[in-house]
């Protein structure tokens, strides 16, 4: 675990975790480097404020590393030394709540634009940039339905700044109603589910901001049930704005639809970084084994945290170690249920399913192949039996 202190905020990492790091590479001969470069690694962990609480996390982004063969000869164990020389990650820490009921409320979410800059606007002479806006919607919510369709109404404050013609932002707040429409809810605690913004209307003071009356502002909204009483909520829209500097009588459409995600209001978007200053270095061993080959790898990684979309960076309290992610070597808890004339089974991680009528006769993979489960098997069909391999 790394803590990240920025004044009173303190945010702490765990659990880091690199994947998607390209195709496999042929090291450098002894005696020379090489440098090696992945444009979209993926990065989970684990992010808190207290150190008690832990929410998952994830971002994406290039990075490049290198790496020095200094196997001795004749050695059979290949050593290397390694650097990370750069990791620019952009990621969010997913909104977890208690309450599956949307929309999520304001302290529990808030709706943010992951780019820097939210909305622009252009008319005659006119030219207007809206940034870190945040949409914080708040109880009460009325809810209705008309078939299995959900509709929400409730008010929503927004936060953030404003620049006209090129000038200094200026701090702009205001309130008003929203409608949305959520797809296929009516009955579904979770699930995946279609959503559209149906209105909106604020006054911020200068300026008034509506959802377009014309055009569509769609998006998604997932509900996955974490377990313990928690709820993981994915969701975003694709708004399309109008902004008016008159009251209403006249409305400039935005340049485009707004893209807005919910997220975490004390974390929300996040973008990580390896220190420009500090060295990450590790070491990489492959000796050989019975069994293949025995592989040794760590990196020491010294990272640094923006929560203002890189204007500024706060560096962890140390270096956090990462090691190789390797698949699970088992299949975690296997479930095995009854129904009707038929036995189900289902098990944890990405394992191949395979069955044999004797154990006299080889092990061949079940027709798919089924990696994840279920499979169901009749209880009238003759004897078979089964297992998972990695």
């Amino acid at each position: 675990t790394v803590s990240f202190t920025n004044g009173t905020q303190v945010v702490y990492i765990r659990d880091l975790s690199l994947s998607n790091l390209g195709n496999p590479i042929t090291p450098p001969p002894p005696g020379s480097s090489a440098p090696y470069g992945e444009p979209n690694t993926l990065a989970t962990m684990e992010l808190s404020q207290d150190g008690l609480t832990w929410s998952p996390g994830q971002g994406t982004g290039p990075a490049s590393v290198t790496i020095s063969n200094t196997t001795p000869a004749g050695n059979s164990t290949s050593t290397f030394d390694t650097e990370m020389v750069s990791l620019d990650l952009a990621g969010n820490s997913p909104l977890v709540t208690t309450d599956p009921s949307l929309p999520v409320v304001y302290p529990d979410g808030v709706y943010r634009t992951p780019d820097q800059i939210h909305a622009t606007f252009h008319g005659p002479g006119l030219a207007i940039v809206l940034t870190n806006i945040e949409h914080r919607p708040f109880a009460p919510v009325i809810r209705d339905n008309n078939g299995v369709d959900e509709f929400e109404q409730f008010n929503s404050q927004l936060v953030g700044q404003i620049s006209m013609n090129g000038g200094p932002f200026e701090p702009i707040q205001g309130t008003g109603p929203v409608q949305t429409e959520v797809f296929g809810k009516v009955g579904n605690v979770t699930g995946t589910f279609q959503t559209e913004m149906l209105s909106m209307n604020l006054n911020v003071g200068l300026v008034m901001i509506r959802e377009s009356p014309t055009l569509a502002s769609q998006g998604q909204t997932s509900i996955t049930d974490l377990g313990g009483g928690r709820y993981q909520i994915d969701s975003f829209f694709d708004v399309f704005t109008e902004l008016s500097m008159d009251g209403g009588n006249t409305w400039i459409p935005a340049d485009g639809p707004v893209h807005v995600q919910a997220v975490n209001p004390q974390l929300g978007s996040f973008m990580i970084r390896e220190s420009p200053t500090l060295q990450s270095l590790g070491k990489h061993t492959i000796a050989p084994d019975p069994r293949g080959y025995r592989v040794s790898s760590f990196f020491d990684v010294f990272l640094e945290l923006s929560t203002d979309g890189g204007q500024t960076w706060t560096p962890a309290n140390r270096s956090l170690r990462v090691l190789p992610s390797l698949p699970p070597a088992v299949p975690g808890s296997i479930f095995i249920s009854r129904i009707g004339n038929s036995t189900v089974l289902q098990w944890q991680n990405e394992f191949t399913l395979q069955s044999t009528p004797s154990l006299k006769v080889p092990f061949t993979d079940v027709a798919g192949p089924i990696t994840t489960g279920p499979y169901t098997n009749t209880l009238t069909g003759s004897t078979r039996f089964f297992r998972l391999r990695n």
